[in-house]
């Protein structure tokens, strides 16, 4: 069991961004005629993007996909249909809540494949977020395995780990890296070995993997492995990409109990880019309930000590230790690099 634990959120891969706009211009051929689309986005010099980055995003995606890669036209429409319920909702799990709720299933796994698909494209187009890297000379032990006395929770659906990990070993395939890692994922689970790293929400790609790190820009050749996996089946079931609110019939007991297992013994507890939103909470509490041991909270964010106001609803009202967490809540405003406490 681990005494220190890491959760993450998604601004724990927000990475750096540039000063001003990403300008682009594309130009494809349509018999004699050339027609260029040009526009702008966000200018993301390394990481992914944030909820309120993915419109800007997605538009430059679009583009890409239709005057670049001249790339198939249903793929182009379902994603301007995924820009469009983004902009018209406060957040894209918002709408995928909304889509739930109505029973809409095939439309709200076409919003998890399609996310799958937005993310693996934004991994392979910009640089990784450098932090995981550092973050990993820091932690590995001379065996290239993460520290025993670390375990990782992380909402995020990416990957970054496991591209930053590429650079320290052998091994250089996705599967191997995230055994190497001691990786589970909600949606294909390997709780038989040492777990680590415990992706809640799934990760960013398909039951047939991927192996996003192979790849050095976005090409034809990814983009018919995309396709083949998006509309492998017609109601979109293929995504590793899960919401907090269905993970219930995916979170098995084994998962559970290795989660439990792993950080049962934690004192501390390192939060990063996570802001512990209402969809989590049922998720979020029940990981305070299998750390009833913390002593001490660092929370990393710049919005730090708003993220605290959040945090409190999320106790157990049975947490013994309430009162002194409430005492032992740190806030750290720089984020450079992932905070490494002293009790490392």
């Amino acid at each position: 069991m681990s005494e220190i634990v890491y959760l993450l959120g998604a601004g724990a891969s927000f990475g750096e961004r540039g000063k001003g706009e990403n300008n682009y211009i594309f130009t494809k051929r349509i018999g004699d005629k050339e027609i260029s689309k040009s526009g702008h986005s966000i200018d993301i010099n390394e990481g992914l993007p944030v909820v309120a980055e993915i419109p800007s995003r997605l538009t430059y995606l679009i583009d890409l996909l239709e005057y670049d890669l001249n790339a198939d036209k249903t793929l182009i429409e379902d994603l301007k249909w995924l820009k469009n319920e983004c902009e018209n909702h406060a957040t894209i799990d918002t709408f995928a809540k909304k889509l739930y709720l109505k029973r809409d299933y095939d439309n709200f796994y076409k919003v998890e494949s399609l996310l799958a698909i937005f993310f693996i494209i934004e991994q392979v187009i910009n640089k990784k977020d450098s932090r995981y890297d550092t973050f990993l000379a820091s932690v590995l032990n001379s065996n290239l395995e993460i520290d025993d006395k670390i375990t990782i929770l992380t909402w995020n659906y990416d990957s970054q780990f496991e591209l930053a990990y590429k650079e320290y070993g052998e091994f250089k395939d996705l599967t191997s890296i995230r055994s190497k890692l001691g990786i589970t994922d909600l949606k294909e689970q390997n709780t038989n070995g040492k777990n680590q790293i415990f992706k809640l929400n799934g990760t960013a790609n398909f039951y047939n993997m991927i192996d996003i790190g192979s790849y050095h820009n976005f090409d034809v050749y990814l983009l018919n492995e995309i396709l083949l996996r998006h509309y492998k089946n017609k109601n979109y079931t293929n995504s590793k990409i899960s919401f907090a609110w269905d993970n219930e019939k995916f979170l098995t007991l084994n998962f559970r109990e290795a989660i439990k297992n792993a950080i049962g013994d934690a004192k501390t507890l390192v939060i990063i880019g996570y802001t512990f939103p209402f969809f989590n909470r049922n998720i979020d509490r029940m990981l305070f309930d299998f750390m009833p041991n913390l002593e001490k909270i660092y929370i990393q964010d710049p919005n730090a000590n708003q993220i605290i106001q959040n945090l409190e609803p999320i106790y157990s009202r049975n947490h013994p230790f309430l009162s002194k967490l409430k005492n032992n809540i740190i806030p750290k405003t720089n984020t450079d690099q992932f905070y490494l406490p002293p009790e490392l």
